[in-house]
């Protein structure tokens, strides 16, 4: 089985390499992007509920650490930045 955490950056890869797509970008382009993001935004509080509901702070931490560490890392790759 392939590691959670490398799927996610693949996932993560091709999501940012179809943002990238520019003047070649598919005219529903912004309606994905506003689709993805109404998603995300509720899969986070989601994952927020279910997080502090667990009763272990320590390991809600991690998980939303490295959650915030990939974002930092997308936000780097689309400044393009190292």
């Amino acid at each position: 089985m392939e590691d959670p955490k490398e799927l996610l950056r693949k996932v993560h890869r091709r999501a940012l390499d179809g943002v990238r797509g520019g003047d070649a970008a598919p005219a529903d382009a912004p309606d994905k992007i506003a689709e993805a993001d109404r998603n995300l935004r509720k899969a986070i509080a989601a994952l927020y509920i279910a997080l502090d509901g667990a009763g272990s702070p320590a390991k809600a931490v991690d998980i939303l650490s490295e959650h915030a560490a990939m974002l930092i890392e997308m936000i780097r790759q689309i400044k393009g930045g190292p």
